[in-house]
């Protein structure tokens, strides 16, 4: 018994240090996004026409009152990003829905803006972890949470008048998207996380010091460390707060 015990348990080991070797190089091999100018482009350039899951979650957004302002992509060779965008007709709020080429990962996050400035951003519970991003709150949705589930519970808790109003122009969303890439770049760059460029060019190379950063923040086990903060942080402001405050009432 306790052979078999110790095997599984070498097993285990084994695959953590062999996961979270190929995790280092895939990130130290990767791109940041810099400075990129998104454009706009039609549907059928993008795969997200015969995407399933995009299909049926576009269809539930709408059914909530979201309408489709318009598609963009991330160009990067044979990675490319596409990116699709929904604005609320009455809620400050959109929805960027994330199809990537390689990969095929699908994800989406609510996407909203304080009074105060700063970014509020609900992620899906499979979005990718990133470096912590410069002026913004960052929540992730339960894995057991619809996105209708997740808007219903950020409306009850973030009402228009504690948040600033969303443009309703494509070609608008899409300059403060590529303008906030770039501030974030230049931020994690001073933090060391990039590395330097001469010139501007629109994705730039995570540097040692970033590989372990995200390594740490995405690696077995401390990944799962960081992923249950960003759940809990959603459970607290957008469940627990509203139980609370429903009990009292």
């Amino acid at each position: 018994m306790e052979f078999f015990l110790n095997l599984i348990l070498d097993f285990v080991i084994g695959f953590i240090i062999v996961f979270n070797i190929i995790s280092f190089f895939k990130i130290f091999r990767g791109k940041y996004p810099s400075v990129v100018t998104l454009q706009p482009i039609e549907r059928e350039n993008t795969p997200f026409q015969t995407h399933e899951k995009s299909i049926k979650l576009e269809q539930e957004l709408i059914d909530l009152g979201f309408y489709l302002l318009g598609f963009s992509v991330l160009l990067d060779q044979k990675n490319n990003t596409y990116v699709m965008i929904l604005r609320h007709s009455i809620n400050h709020m959109f929805c960027l829905c994330y199809l990537n080429e390689k990969t095929t990962v699908f994800a989406y996050e609510f996407c909203l803006g304080s009074l105060s400035g700063k970014g509020i951003n609900i992620v899906s519970d499979n979005f990718p972890m990133a470096f912590q991003q410069v002026n913004k709150e960052l929540y992730r949705i339960p894995t057991n949470f619809s996105p209708a589930l997740a808007y219903l519970s950020i409306c009850k808790e973030l009402k228009n008048d504690v948040l600033q109003v969303c443009p309703d122009s494509l070609d608008e969303v899409l300059y403060l998207i590529s303008a906030y890439l770039k501030k974030d770049a230049i931020y994690q760059t001073e933090k060391g996380f990039l590395y330097k460029t001469k010139t501007d060019q629109a994705f730039q190379k995570i540097s040692l010091k970033g590989t372990l950063v995200l390594l740490w923040r995405t690696g077995i086990p401390t990944g799962l460390y960081f992923s249950y903060k960003e759940f809990s942080k959603f459970e607290k402001r957008f469940i627990k707060k509203q139980s609370i405050c429903q009990d009292t009432t």
